[in-house]
Order: C-alpha cells, then sequence, then structure tokens
C-alpha cells in the first residue's frame, strides 16, 4: 500500500530490535582466541612431554649399572623404583 518512494525509505536500512551484534561478535571472538590459546597450550605440553621422553631415553635409565659391585638385577630394581 506504499508508494514506491516510502517502500524504498521504509526498506532501505535494517534495524535488528532487542539484539546488540557487536556483543555476540566479540563473543565470537573471545571463544576464538581462547581456542587458539587453548592449541597453543596444548601443542606446547606436547613439544615439552616429547622433549622429556627424549631426554629420558638418552639417559638410559633401565641399562644404568652399578660401580661398586652390587648386583645388577638388584641394583637395577632399587633404581628404577626410585626413578619411578
Amino acid at each position: 500500500m506504499l508508494n514506491e518512494t516510502d517502500f524504498r525509505d521504509e526498506f532501505s536500512h535494517t534495524i535488528l530490535h532487542n539484539q546488540n551484534v557487536f556483543d555476540e561478535f566479540r563473543l565470537i571472538q573471545q571463544k576464538k582466541k581462547s581456542d587458539d590459546e587453548k592449541k597453543k597450550t596444548e601443542e606446547a605440553k606436547a613439544k615439552n612431554d616429547a622433549e622429556i621422553q627424549e631426554k629420558m631415553a638418552k639417559l638410559k635409565l633401565d641399562q644404568y649399572q652399578p660401580k661398586f659391585g652390587q648386583d645388577p638385577a638388584m641394583f637395577n630394581e632399587m633404581y628404577m623404583n626410585y626413578i619411578n
């Protein structure tokens, strides 16, 4: 029932009633940032764990031999209990 000029004027803009799109956008950005930080933390932890495992493998703890004539079987069991 509107003439063409009034129709264009009325529908040439968008109004979002009772919504704040900027708040929603901020929430999405915060979630994305939080997820990215969480991913970086997990990657850093995995890298650190891998480095620790590599260092432990280089120590060859299960092949350690006593220096003063102790029985290697008994010594290794006690030593591994200590390490664990």
